[in-house]
């Protein structure tokens, strides 16, 4: 009886073992070849579009300043007077001029080309910009050169920028001063989101820079005396740009944009002095009359220079589109550091006057409009 149990038994627990074996492991199938998706997903070009290309043009509405640049000082004979010298007076500086800034006119064009590389772009552009302004101050006449010899609150003039410095004194100076920029800009960038609100371009590249700048200085006296300071600089230069565009959008259509960059170019600086001098007695006849011309040898420089703009921008929706269209109103600064070598007088020795250059910023602020079309 128990080796028919054995007999049955055994059978049924090597099934019972047989069916608890794990199922065979699955196939491993290979699945098909996908690119992985961007994780910045790229701003252009159109769609279904290898390259567009991007037309701009600007209107620029500046205000330039440009420092160390001050045409005349006033200076006023004061009371030193006690008891002991009752007539004793002294000479001090009353009041400094700066040229009148102004705004004026300039003009931005582009030319750009986005492509289905990665999302990468070129962009090249010209700014044009010229600006100029004249201003003049006067003082009554007063009897002598020697300004401590007049009575006291007498009043005179006086410029650094004129041949004998602050030792020449004047009844009224004029002044003119310009600036031209002509600058070219082309940048590698690649613009995309980084969240569904929020856009940005990093770019780099090259900067082209010529511009010219002029300051002329008159000082009379009556019609007896006349001096006149005549000074440009020429500077050219090539250098290596960088920054950031961003762009923060409202809604589909509108967006604010912040946008910076920053370059450093090198070139020289070609300054030349013009001077002039004429004076006559009260019985018409000649007693000075000179013109001297000097320039100061070509200073090869870095030159920094900075850009920021922030404003508004509206654009035509692209879904499906051929073309897109866009229309910016914004704010921009420019400021180039030292840009000012003009030769002022600024020491006299027994070798004649001593000229340095100013070294004074150049600033161009202010309105910017664009429109532009993306084809």
């Amino acid at each position: 009886m128990l080796k028919k149990c054995v007999f049955f038994l055994v059978p049924l627990a090597l099934m019972a073992q047989q069916g608890q074996q794990p199922p065979p492991p699955p196939q491993k199938v290979t699945p098909p070849h996908h690119e992985m998706p961007p994780i910045t997903p790229p701003t252009g070009p159109l769609p279904e579009r290898t390259v567009s290309f991007v037309l701009d043009a600007e209107f620029l509405y500046w205000y330039a300043t440009t420092t160390n640049l001050a045409y005349a000082t006033k200076y006023i004979v004061f009371s030193a007077g006690d008891s002991t010298n009752p007539g004793a007076r002294f000479v001090a500086p009353e009041k400094i001029y700066e040229p009148r800034w102004r705004w004026d006119r300039g003009t931005r064009v582009g030319l750009g080309l986005k492509t289905n590389y990665d999302g990468w772009d070129i962009y090249g552009d010209w700014t044009w910009y010229y600006v100029s302004t004249t201003d003049s101050t006067r003082v009554p006449i007063y009897a002598s050169n020697n300004l401590i010899l007049n009575p006291v609150g007498t009043e005179a003039l006086a410029s650094p920028w004129l041949a004998n410095g602050t030792s020449s004194n004047f009844n009224s100076i004029q002044t003119r001063w310009g600036v031209q920029l002509n600058q070219f800009d082309l940048e590698l960038g690649r613009q995309f989101f980084i969240s569904p609100k929020l856009i940005l371009r990093p770019f780099g590249g090259l900067r082209g820079h010529r511009s010219r700048m002029f300051l002329k200085v008159q000082g009379n006296y009556g019609d007896l005396a006349q001096e006149l300071a005549r000074r440009t600089q020429k500077f050219w230069a090539v250098g290596l740009l960088g920054g950031l565009e961003s762009q923060w959008k409202l809604s589909r259509s509108w967006s604010l944009f912040i946008d910076w960059a920053f370059s450093l170019i090198y070139g020289p600086f070609d300054s030349h002095t013009h001077l002039q001098s004429f004076a006559t007695n009260a019985n018409n006849q000649v007693t000075s009359n000179f013109d001297q011309r000097f320039r100061h040898d070509d200073l090869y420089t870095l030159q920094q220079v900075y850009d920021l703009a922030i404003g508004i921008r509206w654009e035509l929706p692209i879904s499906q589109s051929d073309c897109r269209l866009r229309f910016d109103a914004g704010w921009e600064n420019h400021l180039y550091p030292g840009y000012n070598h003009l030769d002022a007088n600024v020491s006299a020795s027994g070798n004649g006057t001593t000229y340095l250059p100013a070294e004074g910023d150049l600033t161009l602020s202010g309105v910017v409009l664009r429109g532009q079309v993306e084809f």
